[in-house]
């Protein structure tokens, strides 16, 4: 009897564990849903929620309107100071205080119409841009105007430009160098004139020295607008012996002003030599007189048989207001030089005179550059 007790209620316990596994596997237990909750790809981890989307907010509109927003010129380089104009509009619907106006460089200098704008009104900032001496591509420079909307406290505005030259001398100094007398070296100078605006006139070239000579070769268009032109720069087989130094002007055809300046310099060598090679007469009073003494001395030629030369001063050629050249009685190769301050104006002077001389009885002439200073 006992032993049928006992296996009633081993059958009764294996009866009650199968019960239970087959609720499980119906989906009736908690515990088999929430793994699977939480292990479903579709669903994704029940600890993360999906983030709830936001609005995107635009930026702020600028409550002033500029224009142009970006200034930009070009200019030719006798142009020193490039000038813009800026048109500035309100464009909230209630009134706008500029506060302060601040470029971003001390070369550029503006100047604000009306500080207090209503809706839609309009009004002038002005602005100078000081290029100086700059050549070439100017930075930029940025101006803010500040406001007191605090939804927009500034906006800004910005001006740059260009600088190029108006004349282009691909040969801007000519030097001969050192040459024997009675030589005539030559060189050819271009001259290019950007703009269509502006013209030269080669064959009205100026010489401020008799021994330098221009002769126009011809001109041709420029591809992106103005001309070039082409000048031949030759020394003049009478040039005097010592150093050449001249420059060449060429005119404008607007206004007969100055264009390109060519330099132009050379020694010249020959049988004499003046030593020293300049008279500096010095600083010189108002009303004073200032002398210097030179020498003629005979030059041994290259190639030509050694000796010693005779030198003769003939007289000189002519001599420009204030300057006096007279021969040395004692020596009959020396100079004495004169300068009366009183007939010149203050400042700095520089002449150049002819001595006409004879070398082993050959004639032949030798520049003498007179210079010095009169005080004011």
């Amino acid at each position: 009897m006992k032993a049928v007790t006992r296996s009633g209620g081993v059958l009764r316990a294996v009866a009650v564990v199968v019960l239970l596994a087959l609720c499980g596997c119906h989906g009736g237990g908690q515990a088999p849903l929430e793994t699977a909750a939480e292990e479903s790809p579709l669903s994704g981890p029940a600890s993360q929620p999906a983030p709830v989307s936001q609005p995107e907010r635009s930026p702020a509109k600028p409550i002033l309107a500029i224009e142009p927003q970006d200034a930009y010129q070009r200019v030719y380089e006798e142009t020193t100071a490039l000038k813009f104009d800026f048109s500035v509009r309100n464009t909230a619907n209630r009134t706008v205080r500029i506060l302060q106006v601040r470029p971003s460089c001390s070369c550029t200098v503006v100047e604000l119409g009306e500080s207090t704008l209503e809706p839609g009104q309009k009004t002038l900032l002005s602005t100078v841009y000081d290029a100086a001496s700059t050549l070439g591509e100017l930075p930029q420079r940025k101006i803010l105007l500040e406001t007191d909307a605090p939804e927009c406290p500034a906006v800004e505005c910005s001006v740059a430009g260009f600088r190029q030259q108006r004349f282009v001398v691909q040969l801007a100094s000519v030097d001969f160098g050192a040459l024997r007398s009675g030589a005539t070296p030559a060189s050819e100078v271009t001259i290019e004139a950007h703009g269509d605006d502006m013209r030269l006139t080669p064959e009205k070239a100026i010489v401020n020295t008799p021994w330098v000579a221009a002769e126009p070769l011809g001109q041709e268009p420029l591809p992106g607008g103005g001309r070039r032109w082409k000048v031949r720069v030759s020394l003049c087989p009478k040039a005097p012996i010592g150093k050449i130094e001249g420059q060449l002007f060429i005119p404008r055809v607007e206004d007969d002003g100055i264009g390109p300046v060519v330099y132009v310099r050379g020694e010249v060598f020959g049988p004499v030599r003046l030593v020293p090679s300049t008279a500096f007469v010095g600083i010189l009073a108002k009303g004073a007189i200032g002398r210097q003494t030179v020498r003629v001395e005979p030059v041994e030629i290259p190639g030509e048989a050694p000796g010693l030369r005779s030198v003769k001063i003939l007289g000189f050629g002519d001599c420009p207001k204030g300057v006096r050249l007279g021969t040395i009685e004692a020596d009959p190769a020396g100079v004495r030089v004169e300068v009366a301050a009183s007939d010149l104006g203050p400042g700095s002077f520089s002449h150049s005179v002819v001595i006409l001389c004879q070398a082993s009885g050959n004639p032949c002439e030798v520049a003498l550059k007179v210079s010095g200073m009169v005080e004011p």
